[in-house]
C-alpha cells in the first residue's frame, strides 16, 4: 500500500468568497449598530429629565421653599441623574452654567465638542425651567423630537422652554 501526502485546505476562491461575504455582513451590520447607540443616548437623556424632574418635585414637596434656595448645593441629595460637569471641551463647573451655580445639564457626548442637550435651572421661589437646544447634533435633535420631552419642555423648536412651578399658591395640593 503506498501512501500519499494529500493535504487539503481551502482554496485561494474560497477564501475569497468568506471574505467578501463577512464584509457584506459588516456594511449591513454597522451602520444599525451605530444608529442603536443614538436611540440608546437619546433615550438616557429623555430618561434623565423625566426622573430629574420628578425628584425635584418630590423633593420640593417634601422640603419646602427653605430648604431648595440651598437646593444648588443639595443636588446629589434630591436625585441620582448624573448631571455634566463638562460638555466635550465646554467647561461648566461644579455641575452648573450659572455663577448661581443653579443650571444643571445633560449632554450629548458623541459631538465633538459636547452639545447641551437639556438645561434644568433651579430658582428660589420653587420653579424649575427646563430647556432644550439642539445645538445642531442629532442625538439632541433626537431629545427634542421625543413626545415626553415635547411635554416637559412645552414646545418642538430649537429653544423651548417650559417652567415648572413646584410650589407657591399655582399649585394644587
Amino acid at each position: 500500500m503506498t501512501q500519499t501526502n494529500m493535504r487539503r485546505g481551502f482554496t485561494m476562491i474560497e477564501l475569497i468568497f468568506v471574505i467578501v461575504i463577512i464584509g457584506i455582513l459588516a456594511a449591513v451590520a454597522i451602520p444599525k449598530l451605530a444608529a442603536t447607540r443614538d436611540d440608546a443616548k437619546i433615550s438616557n437623556i429623555v430618561s434623565n429629565t423625566r426622573t430629574a424632574l420628578g425628584d425635584m418635585k418630590a423633593f420640593y414637596t417634601s422640603q419646602g421653599n427653605t430648604v431648595w434656595k440651598d437646593a444648588a448645593t443639595l443636588i446629589d441629595t434630591i436625585t441620582d441623574v448624573p448631571f455634566e460637569t463638562a460638555c466635550g471641551t465646554t467647561a461648566i463647573g461644579t455641575k452648573a452654567t450659572s455663577a448661581a451655580g443653579k443650571d444643571f445639564v445633560l449632554c450629548d457626548e458623541s459631538s465633538a465638542t459636547g452639545a447641551i442637550c437639556i438645561t434644568m435651572t433651579l430658582t428660589d421661589d420653587g420653579n424649575v425651567t427646563v430647556e432644550a437646544t439642539t445645538a445642531a447634533t442629532p442625538i439632541c435633535k433626537g431629545v427634542l423630537s421625543d413626545p415626553a420631552i415635547q411635554g416637559i419642555v412645552g414646545g418642538t423648536t430649537a429653544t423651548s422652554s417650559k417652567v415648572h412651578q413646584l410650589g407657591g399658591i399655582g399649585v394644587e395640593r
